[in-house]
């Protein structure tokens, strides 16, 4: 047991050697392979899939009833890019969690091979889930790259108005809202948009510069304002004219 929270309070070589001497006293120590699973999975370099795998082969035998095997087979299904494996694991995590709405979407996303499918299962289960935030915005995303951005704008701000004051909720919510508004040529309300995430995280102003979607709001002033205020938020200063050379 002491080698095994001797591998939870490291990382890396250390936390593999710990694991594995708790492994050495208990073969059957489920905690321990999982352990070891995500030591292989998240902190090696590249992710070593193979070791990862053997432990998690072991850990679904010792307890096939614990959810806490699926999320690392799911990263490496996600590694491997596998969608049919990513699908049934997501399948499996949503009847161990089935109000989980992430899990739901993700596994609609991959379940459905007709787009109107997995359009009618979203409506589905945002009736089911009335106030669940997910399945809108996966509806707003549906719209929006079906050519719909009209609809999509719809289901983004309903989504909005339920989002409190989840940073990781509602900053997505008002960039994605501001894209569907530049579809319809809506630079206004688009700007407004983009403003209030900034407001709530400076951060976000990455995002909008690597996507190159909000490329015409870059003859806008205010814009270019906003943005430069969020950077010096961040701490970062405004470049300057060129230092003179001395000789």
């Amino acid at each position: 047991m002491s080698a095994y929270l001797f591998g939870r309070l490291h990382s890396g070589a250390d936390a593999e050697r710990y694991y594995k001497k708790a492994l050495e006293a208990d073969p059957d120590y489920y905690w321990a392979h999982l352990g070891l699973a995500n030591t292989y999975l998240q902190e090696t370099k590249p992710p070593r899939l193979e070791d990862a795998r053997e432990q998690l082969k072991i850990a679904l035998k010792l307890a096939p009833e614990r959810p806490n095997v699926y999320f690392n087979i799911l990263t490496i299904y996600k590694a491997e890019k596998d969608n049919p494996k990513i699908r049934d694991t997501l399948g499996t995590l949503l009847r161990f969690f089935p109000d989980s709405d992430e899990y739901f979407v993700a596994h609609a996303r991959l379940a459905y091979s007709h787009a109107e499918d997995y359009r009618t299962a979203l409506e589905n289960r945002s009736r089911e889930h009335p106030q669940s935030i997910v399945p809108l915005a996966a509806l707003g995303n549906f719209h929006l790259a079906a050519g719909n951005p009209e609809k999509s704008v719809e289901y983004y701000e309903s989504a909005l108005a339920k989002a409190g004051r989840s940073i990781a909720l509602v900053v997505p919510l008002h960039l994605d809202t501001a894209l569907a508004l530049l579809a319809l040529g809506n630079e206004d309300e688009a700007l407004g948009h983009v403003r209030q995430a900034l407001a709530i995280d400076p951060g976000a102003v990455a995002v909008i510069s690597q996507n190159p979607l909000f490329d015409p709001l870059k003859k806008r002033p205010e814009f270019e304002a906003m943005m430069k205020e969020a950077r010096e938020k961040l701490g970062f200063a405004p470049a300057g004219p060129p230092k003179k050379k001395i000789d």
